[in-house]
């Protein structure tokens, strides 16, 4: 192997020229970076009028400790006659849960990579997935050890802001999977299957149970809440602000009611837009994915959709329906939903 040896000479003039040459401009970014964030006139007057300034409302709404990646800081730096500092704009990504589980294009292919669309929804941006191969990657485990998703098997609550532009074809949303196999779980949603309803698979062994949803029906077109636990024995999926099915060990779907009990981790990725196999795709706009675990209750699940996520992202549900269940039995009010039964 030829070895490729360095030229430099740090003891010569022309290092140590180029070497101060750029320290100075080390030390006039981080000068411009502080009077950037500073804020300057604003932050005072902020203060007068007892509002928080941007930054710290920023800093009030992350937990302490967690990195905080600032993008576009110098955004129209020396563009406009008057100072102009990150366009009038902060934009910042902040990793609340401290674990670092952060989503890579598959394979690390930036071909694979959604496109990220500015003030999409409600001055949000959101990430628009056109089918086919784009998706994004959260790894297991198993292959990368600093990871936290392998133990979704119980007591698990998923929810999902996504706009979904048809139904033509298997939508997904998320799914953890290896190959067609929910590991453990999956679901989507076709206009030609289950009359359109969303159906959601957890592992079992060998098989794929199916817990399928009612005419409860997601409609194309519109940001709307998907989620879904599974903790305990017993399966709840909802639309929006509303309970939508609910199963329990005794109802024996697929006459198995060990499934909901023992869903099986697979090594495959957390994948978002798809499932590992690319064929259930999202074709739409994916907006916010939350993950809890220990699971929600509904009344926790519904305070998040409707007092954090309807605001946030102006979502418009319709009246909410009155749902009821008692022991294997599921009744609607308000739709011709009709009785889901065991």
């Amino acid at each position: 192997m030829t070895l490729i040896r360095s030229q430099i000479q740090p003891s010569s003039a022309a290092f140590r020229e180029n070497h101060a040459h750029h320290l100075a401009l080390c030390e006039d970014l981080r000068a411009r970076k502080a009077e950037f964030q500073a804020g300057g006139s604003g932050r005072a007057r902020h203060a007068e009028q007892g509002k928080l300034f941007v930054r710290d409302r920023i800093a009030a709404l992350c937990d302490p400790g967690a990195p905080f990646l600032e993008v576009g800081l110098f955004a129209a730096l020396d563009v406009y006659p008057d100072p102009l500092p990150a366009a009038g704009l902060v934009t910042a990504w902040a990793d609340q849960s401290g674990n670092g589980n952060n989503a890579a294009p598959v394979n690390g292919n930036t071909t694979y990579s959604p496109t990220y669309l500015l003030n999409s929804q409600n001055g949000l941006p959101t990430l628009r997935f056109p089918g086919g191969s784009k998706a994004l990657d959260v790894p297991d485990v198993s292959t990368q050890p600093t990871s936290t998703i392998s133990g979704l098997t119980n007591n698990v609550t998923i929810i999902i802001v996504k706009e979904d532009d048809s139904y033509s074809g298997y939508r997904a949303g998320i799914a953890k999977s290896n190959g067609n196999a929910p590991g453990p779980f999956d679901f989507y949603n076709n206009s030609g299957v289950n009359g359109g309803a969303t159906t959601f698979f957890l592992r079992n062994g060998t098989a794929n149970v199916a817990f399928n949803g009612n005419s409860f029906k997601p409609q194309p077109g519109v940001y709307q809440v998907m989620s879904f636990t599974y903790a305990n024995g017993s399966v709840t999926h909802y639309l929006n602000d509303a309970v939508c099915a609910f199963y329990n060990a005794g109802m024996q779907p697929n006459a198995n009611p060990a499934s909901i009990w023992n869903a099986v981790n697979s090594p495959g990725p957390l994948r978002i837009g798809s499932r590992q196999d690319l064929v259930t795709q999202l074709v739409g706009n994916m907006a916010e994915i939350l993950i809890y675990q220990p699971a929600l209750t509904t009344s926790q699940l519904l305070n998040v959709v409707t007092n954090y996520l309807q605001p946030k992202w102006n979502l418009h549900f319709d009246p909410p329906l009155n749902v009821a269940h008692d022991g294997g039995y599921l009744a609607f009010e308000g739709l011709d939903a009709g009785v889901l039964g065991g």
